[in-house]
């Protein structure tokens, strides 16, 4: 498996540690909607609103990367680039293109005399809100408990707004957190499917569920049904139960991700760890003691947050303890990652 080495990046041109370029906004500002530059946003505006193909979905993009395999599809345009490498990421960024559309709709009728950029700019300014508030009160709250999040003030006011922004910190995203948060790639399925309703599966022809491995790069679900399939993506993610926050990556996404006709492919799980030491972070043990936990020492009992097996089979992986990865340490902890863990 060939893997190349991060972009390297010096923030303050100096020398220094070898740090990475990250090619998308470090808030959540819908840059996944609107790009991360002015170009991306030029691209992608029409107006007041986001450019859209036929049936409201996304753009076009001449995506030489994308599988087609019937007539008239063909790969999507929006402000990420990892649009098109999942139907289900596809059909996140088309909800919030339409979502755009739909407050401009709602600002003309009652601001007429508003300009075109008058109208643009508010329609995004709330459609961001209320991604950032499904973030701090939905998706946060899912895997942080009551306490971590009024211990770092994560949740939004009822009444009012946050008055925490503080514009001399810096918030580009830590290697540290981007080791972490890979944490989400256990919580992908084997599968997509298209429901007609919640908890009911679309009918017809094509009927799911289909399997992951074929839709890498493959928009050919987003036209199904007369071009509606991500409206029966987001209704089949709003039913199905997310996979846990656990050691375990499927199949799909381990031994076959991206897989070719040859047979070729990838392995997330190896990326991720090779990406931690590409990037130079340090193993698990300066990780506990950072965070005020007990040290390890040379025995594997002292990992006390893995359970026997976890623990067995990393010793067969790892000749010494001190090398242990932090990626495979965050996916096998017993804690976990829920609403009742620290």
């Amino acid at each position: 498996m060939s893997v190349v080495r991060s972009a390297a990046a010096n923030p303050d041109c100096t020398p220094g540690f070898r740090q990475q370029q990250n090619e998308v906004t470090s808030y959540i500002d819908g840059s996944n909607v609107y790009g991360s530059t002015i170009d991306e946003l030029n691209s992608l505006r029409n107006g007041a609103y986001m450019k859209t193909s036929l049936g409201n979905n996304l753009p076009s993009n001449q995506d030489k990367g994308c599988i087609f395999n019937h007539a008239g599809e063909f790969c999507h345009h929006a402000g990420d680039t990892r649009v098109n490498v999942l139907p289900s990421l596809t059909s996140y960024h088309t909800l919030f293109l339409n979502e755009h559309n739909r407050i401009v709709n709602a600002l003309k009728a009652v601001n007429p005399g508003w300009t075109v950029e008058k109208l643009f700019q508010e329609a995004r300014k709330i459609n961001i809100a209320q991604m950032q508030h499904i973030v701090y009160n939905g998706y946060l709250k899912s895997f942080l408990n009551k306490d971590v999040m009024a211990t770092y003030n994560l949740s939004s006011r009822r009444i009012g707004y946050s008055t925490s922004y503080d514009n001399t910190r810096d918030a580009t995203i830590s290697n540290d957190f981007g080791i972490a948060y890979r944490m989400g790639h256990t919580w992908i399925p084997a599968y997509i499917d298209l429901y007609s309703d919640l908890n009911t599966r679309q009918t017809g022809p094509e009927m799911g569920p289909f399997d992951l491995v074929q839709t890498y790069n493959n928009p050919h679900l987003i036209f199904l049904n007369g071009r509606t399939g991500s409206q029966g993506i987001q209704k089949w993610l709003t039913s199905d139960p997310c996979p846990s926050t656990d050691r375990v990556i499927e199949d799909s996404a381990r031994n076959r991700l991206f897989e070719d006709s040859t047979g070729a492919s990838f392995d997330l799980a190896a990326l991720n760890i090779n990406r931690g030491r590409d990037h130079g972070v340090p193993p698990y043990g300066d990780y506990r003691i950072n965070c005020g936990l007990s040290p390890l020492n040379a025995s594997w009992s002292s990992l006390v947050d893995q359970n026997p097996t976890s623990a067995n089979l990393l010793s067969q992986v790892y000749e010494v303890l001190c090398e242990f990865d932090p990626t495979i340490s965050y996916f096998s902890a017993l804690c976990g990652f829920d609403p009742t863990s620290s």
